[in-house]
């Protein structure tokens, strides 16, 4: 299992399917407050055609809130 990649600075969001992404400047860009994050070292090859997989669309959504988990299928 890894470590979700998160908005630390602020919102504490994990990265998603909703994130923007700007694959040249290697960052992408939190759908909650706005805030621009660096992909982890590890991240290096991200690209259009080289998606990590926190992008791809599951069909589920997990939301994490105060310990509470709420989980939604859209």
């Amino acid at each position: 299992m890894s470590v979700p990649i998160s908005s630390l600075r602020t919102c504490c969001a994990a990265l998603n399917s909703f994130a923007r992404v700007g694959f040249t400047a290697k960052i992408w860009i939190c759908p909650l407050c706005f805030q621009r994050n660096h992909f982890p070292p590890h991240y290096h090859a991200v690209s259009e055609t080289n998606l990590p997989c926190e992008l791809y669309w599951s069909g589920c959504l997990e939301l994490v809130s105060l310990g509470l988990v709420l989980e939604s299928l859209l």
